[in-house]
């Protein structure tokens, strides 16, 4: 959430264009590196890694929704946490 308020909006596409091509380029290193480095702790940071940006993807679109519908806050937070509920829930 800090990290987010940091970000401006302004270049909110920007910046999640390079935080999903970066979680991309490290679920490709991490399967590249399963061979050879089988450790369940380094495939930990990996996985930690990748969660932490998802983590900050989810509340930049999060804050995004919440301050261009503030008159339905209740019902975008609704809207964004169910459908990233259900886009997690199915590529599981």
């Amino acid at each position: 959430g800090l990290i987010g308020r940091k970000i401006s909006i302004d270049y909110l596409y920007n910046k999640l264009w390079y935080l999903t091509l970066l979680q991309l380029g490290s679920i490709v290193l991490m399967f590249f590196a399963i061979p050879y480095l089988g450790n369940i702790f380094i495939l930990m940071t990996f996985v930690v890694f990748i969660h932490g940006i998802e983590g900050l993807i989810y509340n930049l679109f999060f804050t995004h929704c919440l301050t261009r519908f503030p008159q339905n806050a209740a019902t975008a937070g609704g809207i964004t946490g169910g459908g990233s509920y259900i886009v997690v829930s199915s590529t599981i």
